[in-house]
């Protein structure tokens, strides 16, 4: 055996070290994508997940194969990433600590970021975004685009034939998701809208894991209008078993918004701030699978129940942009990115002289 086969094979087992954050204030979409990514990895190479989260949520890597570590704040993560010495550190946070950054970041010989909004992003080598439009950081790499993106692989596909039965219903079945955790509890602000629409509708209110508000005022919000079935789920990995029974989703961006688009679902999507309508990629606004309803107001309030019922009323409208789902995200995003992580430490050492 060469030397030059041995170099090869040391290089294709590498330690990776994914940082993440969550917390119901938060949310938890990083947490959803770095545990997607870790699956991945982890069938090639020896991963660690270093997940700064509250207690309660560490219940949402149970069933995590890879190596975890918990901690509760970012100074914590300085030991964990020492003991694991890894090749790659990846980033999949709104921000951490910037003296903690540049502790960690020594020893590691790559530093790439999952999240198109890490505050730091300037100081990693590479860059990982749904979105074309990216910045120009000297020495930063970007892989943008659909084909990138990674998201909850509980999610599947709803086929055309199911699609079109649920059309098909006499009232149109609507999903509303605002997120995992939803602090400002937007769930409750659409749903008080949107019973009052005249059209009989169907629906399906998913509370994710970290939703911590008042279910009673949801179930009160649904006595406003008897002519509408609102359905509650609390629901992690069954969420798109759920959601395969609706023609339409209510979403706020983010991997859900992704994901809906995966399983065929077209949406509209109501924002927070506006850097979360930054985060989608324009190819989703332009085709018209998300509809962009603007950022959360009553205006947004009103484009919602005009748009609702426009959609119900031209069902077919729906079906082509079911239709349209399909040829955008293939899911295959966790393994085009870590070729891409793969290929950049690679041509990273080359330049180097280390191979």
């Amino acid at each position: 055996m060469t030397s030059t086969t041995i170099s090869i094979r040391v290089f294709y087992f590498l330690k990776l070290h994914i940082i993440c954050k969550g917390s119901p204030k938060l949310g938890l979409g990083h947490l959803t994508r770095a545990k997607t990514f870790a699956k991945v990895a982890a069938e090639k190479h020896h991963v660690c997940i270093t997940a700064i989260i509250p207690k309660e949520l560490e219940c949402l890597f149970i069933k995590e194969k890879c190596e975890k570590k918990f901690v509760r704040n970012d100074l914590e993560v300085i030991n964990k990433i020492n003991a694991f010495c890894p090749d790659v550190l990846i980033f999949d946070l709104v921000d951490i600590n910037e003296s903690v950054f540049n502790r960690i970041k020594q020893n590691t010989a790559l530093k790439v970021s999952l999240s198109p909004v890490f505050s730091l992003m300037k100081k990693v080598d590479l860059v990982f975004t749904r979105t074309k439009n990216v910045p120009d950081y000297p020495g930063v790499n970007f892989c943008s685009g659909l084909e990138y993106s990674i998201f909850n692989d509980t999610c599947t596909r709803i086929s055309s034939s199911e699609y079109k039965k649920n059309l098909q219903q006499n009232f149109l079945s609507v999903a509303i998701s605002m997120g995992g955790a939803d602090a400002s509890n937007k769930t409750l602000l659409v749903l008080r809208e949107l019973v009052k629409i005249e059209n009989d509708v169907t629906f399906w209110v998913i509370l994710g894991e970290g939703y911590s508000h008042s279910y009673q005022e949801l179930v009160d919000c649904t006595r406003e209008n008897p002519n509408h079935e609102v359905l509650l789920a609390k629901t992690n990995r069954s969420m798109w078993r759920i959601l395969r029974n609706c023609s339409l989703a209510v979403l706020s961006g983010g991997l859900t918004t992704v994901e809906a688009v995966y399983a065929g679902l077209p949406s509209i999507n109501l924002f927070e701030k506006p850097e979360h309508i930054e985060a989608v990629s324009e190819v989703l606004f332009e085709s018209g699978v998300c509809i962009n309803g603007g950022l959360l107001s009553d205006n947004s309030h009103k484009y919602l129940i005009d748009k609702l019922v426009e959609l119900d009323k031209n069902r077919n409208n729906l079906w082509k942009l079911h239709q349209k789902t399909r040829k955008l995200v293939d899911g295959e995003g966790p393994v085009r990115v870590l070729k891409a992580v793969e290929d950049e430490l690679l041509n990273m050492r080359k330049r180097n002289g280390e191979l």
